[in-house]
């Protein structure tokens, strides 16, 4: 484990260490230069979509949607993976144990955030699902002022076969599609609620003034958190797979830097004791 030299000299009390000094084991060290490498290329691709995505619409500095907007929600992702891969990638490389620790800190932190989350979502249950509607109703209202927003739920909607997060009747929160809007969409829906395959931009106008007979085969009357739990339920080996996988990836992380950060100290511990002892006797001159 140990690559060095150190030699005392007699003449001046100092210690002159020569040679190359390899701390940690290749393995240990090189495994978590290399998780710290590839979550530092997701993280620059988060914030560089998210980045772009802002620019695209104009909204660099406008934080008024930031809890609505994707490409806000990727840009912080981003940033915090990509400070979090920076302390794990320059520690590896330099051996460095104030930043390994920090690193180590924070990915513990970060799993440990995770399975709370995890259990408050179960024992919440109710709040939980309060407070995704709020979500929902808040993303409903800015549905034509976000582009990646609303391209985002009409994507959820036709995947799922949905609309609104309740029902239908939620479109009525959006100031376009309000039975009091004097606009073209007036009492409708978004396009993406529509059954026909076969639908365009104005399929859902004035569905609300239609005959509920006419209403039902034109459009998905269910709401989109219940097709969601209902789909989330049906995947959930799936999901918890990826869950499972995902954090055996960040106990790996945590394993590599423990284990460096321990094989670091031991050396370092080591290597004062050898430089003690060869204070303690200068007349002689040792080789490692």
């Amino acid at each position: 484990m140990v690559n060095r030299r150190t030699n005392y000299n007699t003449q001046t009390g100092t210690d002159i260490l020569d040679g190359t000094w390899c701390q940690c084991q290749f393995w240990v060290k090189y495994c978590l230069f290399m998780i710290n490498i590839l979550v530092w290329i997701i993280s620059i691709i988060f914030i560089s979509v998210g980045v772009w995505a802002r620019v695209e619409k104009n909204q660099l500095g406008d934080l008024s949607t930031i809890h609505t907007d994707p490409a806000v929600l990727l840009i912080i992702a981003g940033s915090c993976m990509f400070v979090i891969a920076f302390l794990g990638f320059i520690g590896a490389i330099r051996e460095n144990c104030c930043l390994l620790t920090t690193f180590l800190f924070l990915v513990i932190l970060i799993f440990l955030f995770q399975i709370i989350i995890g259990v408050m979502a179960l024992v919440f249950r109710d709040d939980v699902h309060n407070e995704v509607v709020g979500l929902v109703y808040d993303a409903i209202v800015s549905y034509r002022d976000d582009l990646d927003l609303q391209n985002a739920i009409d994507f959820v909607q036709t995947k799922l076969k949905c609309c609104g997060g309740i029902s239908y009747v939620d479109w009525e929160h959006n100031i376009y599609f309000n039975c009091s809007s004097p606009g073209p969409s007036s009492c409708g829906v978004p396009w993406s609620c529509c059954r026909s395959v076969d639908m365009n931009s104005q399929c859902g106008y004035d569905i609300k003034n239609k005959p509920y007979i006419e209403l039902l085969s034109t459009i998905y009357i269910g709401g989109c958190i219940d097709s969601l739990i209902n789909w989330i339920e049906e995947h959930m080996s799936t999901i918890g797979s990826l869950a499972f996988c995902m954090g055996l990836f960040e106990l790996f992380a945590i394993f590599l830097s423990h284990t460096m950060i321990q094989q670091i100290k031991a050396v370092t511990a080591e290597i004062d004791a050898e430089i003690a002892m060869m204070r303690a006797a200068p007349d002689r001159r040792m080789l490692y």
